[in-house]
């Protein structure tokens, strides 16, 4: 009788023990039994891309390194295209597009590509946990994915199971690692790829990422044509790419259905680019094009692949080791530099000297460097300033206002009658950096100058934005205002950047 109380005991004990330690993990979060199903383990290593994560590692970063001479037109970067297959087949161009991530500031990749191994009803978001490489775990946006599943609970579920199998975003892995290691990823799955569903992805991830202050990034994941001779699968494929280039995502899913084109993440692709015109999206530009054969030799029965990037020239894409310079000046100094320029030109075409100024706001008293620019009618009719600091801003501002009107070679001088169709822009200077690499240059945030030999060129950062050039562009233009060959800027040429607090007439 007492061995049996002692066991009763025994095992009451144990019991209280086993309670207790269940409800200590579900208070710190999920058990060690539930975390295991939010880890998403390899799928495709060793077969798609190396197992071992010394040789994935070198594989990636050997195609990267391969990627060179990639422009893109400036502003931000949005969303990129890329393919899965096997990285030894396809890896090579979706670095082109991968090179373009390198010192971005990105937080979250939202991952959207298709289904090849499960029939699923609607989309998949993977919800939480963390996805497994051979180069360490990726962990999930669990705030940004289950903010798009409350979106659109009919379309989209969370099942780890469903993911367990794919490689279209698997693949993707190894380069988010080596280029954006600290990010998070949402990754999302499409069944069907019909005009409905693509637009019911569109509309959910549109509105979450209206809502978040994250630095996201969209990613699509496509191969192009299947199996067929090369010339045949170009000429596929150019019809479906040229539609994303041509921002008409409707096109593509029509060109999808009619086979005209084949993309295996075509829908993905639509839904990626709907959001990102949703987001203020203008510009689409393909880095890469190439297809298996390329790798095999065998062009008699391809699959093609692109690398796409998608972007914005409404905002600027300003690198990890570039910061952004906030803005100097209150809105009522502003006021009074115009208000000063202004007066300057119409004292001088009156009277013909510089009117005096009684001038108390500190900043404006302290030496400063600034251009003066004056438009007639959106287009220029003079422009002069100085690059160095020697007198201070609101004498600079006013001699240059002057100057400007009267002493552009390249305009003739100025009249009274002229002055009230004139709207004027002052650009203040910051210091001048020399630079090492032309990537350090931000189009829309750096103005150029460039000195090599006795020869000078200087050109502010809006007139790249207003030409709608990119880096490469920019450096040929500022060769051609110091009378260089448009390459002079690759050997032996000093470099600087520098930015400018742009304000005009007519804007607060």
């Amino acid at each position: 009788m007492s061995t049996l109380i002692t066991r009763r005991s025994l095992a009451f004990f144990i019991s209280i023990l086993l309670l207790f330690a269940t409800t200590n993990c579900k208070k710190g979060g999920e058990s060690s039994a539930q975390a295991g199903e939010y880890h998403r383990s390899p799928a495709v290593a060793g077969q798609f891309y190396p197992n071992d994560g010394q040789k994935l590692e070198e594989m990636v970063r050997g195609f990267l390194d391969n990627a060179k001479e990639v422009e893109i037109p400036y502003g931000k970067l949005q969303a990129i295209v890329v393919p899965h297959a096997g990285l030894i087949y396809s890896g090579q161009v979706a670095a082109y597009a991968y090179s373009l991530l390198r010192n971005k500031r990105v937080e979250t990749v939202i991952m959207v590509g298709p289904s090849h191994y499960v029939r699923l009803p609607g989309a998949s978001v993977y919800a939480k946990g963390e996805f497994e490489t051979p180069l360490g775990n990726v962990p999930v946006d669990s705030e940004l994915a289950q903010a798009i599943i409350k979106q659109d609970r009919e379309l989209f579920s969370f099942n780890p199971r469903d993911q367990a199998r794919e490689h279209s975003l698997e693949v993707q892995l190894p380069f988010l690692q080596v280029v954006l290691p600290d990010c998070s990823i949402v990754p999302i799955m499409m069944g069907p790829q019909d005009s409905a569903t693509v637009r019911r992805v569109a509309d959910a991830i549109t509105k979450v990422l209206q809502e978040s202050d994250k630095r996201v990034l969209l990613l699509a994941s496509t191969d192009w044509s299947h199996h067929h001779p090369r010339a045949e699968a170009r000429r596929l494929d150019e019809e479906g790419i040229a539609t994303i280039t041509m921002l008409n995502p409707a096109k593509l899913l029509y060109k999808l259905r009619y086979k005209k084109t084949e993309a295996c993440g075509g829908g993905p692709v639509a839904a990626v680019l709907m959001t990102a015109l949703k987001l203020g999206t203008d510009w689409a530009k393909v880095v890469r094009y190439g297809d298996s054969g390329d790798v095999s030799g065998d062009i008699s029965a391809v699959v093609g692949y692109a690398s796409i990037a998608i972007g914005t020239t409404k905002e600027i894409d300003v690198p990890l080791n570039v910061e952004k310079p906030q803005s100097e000046l209150s809105t009522k100094e502003r006021r009074r530099l115009l208000e000063i320029a202004r007066t300057s030109i119409d004292g001088f075409l009156r009277h013909g000297e510089e009117p005096s100024f009684d001038v108390s706001e500190r900043k404006l008293t302290e030496l400063g460097a600034a251009f003066v620019t004056l438009e007639k009618n959106g287009r220029l009719r003079g422009c002069i300033g100085y690059t160095t600091p020697e007198r201070p801003l609101y004498q600079t501002v006013s001699e240059c206002a002057i100057m400007a009107a009267t002493q552009d070679r390249r305009f003739p001088r100025l009249t009274q009658d002229e002055l009230q169709e004139i709207q004027i822009e002052i650009s203040v200077l910051s210091p001048f950096k020399k630079v090492d690499s032309i990537d350090e240059i931000v189009v829309g945030l750096h103005g150029l100058y460039l000195k090599k030999g006795e020869r000078r060129g200087l050109l502010l950062p809006q007139v790249a934005t207003d030409w709608k050039w990119n880096r490469r562009e920019f450096l040929e233009n500022v060769c051609r205002k110091s009378g260089l060959p448009i390459d002079a800027w690759k050997e032996d040429a000093e470099i600087y950047v520098f930015s400018a607090e742009i304000f005009r007439e007519g804007e607060e």
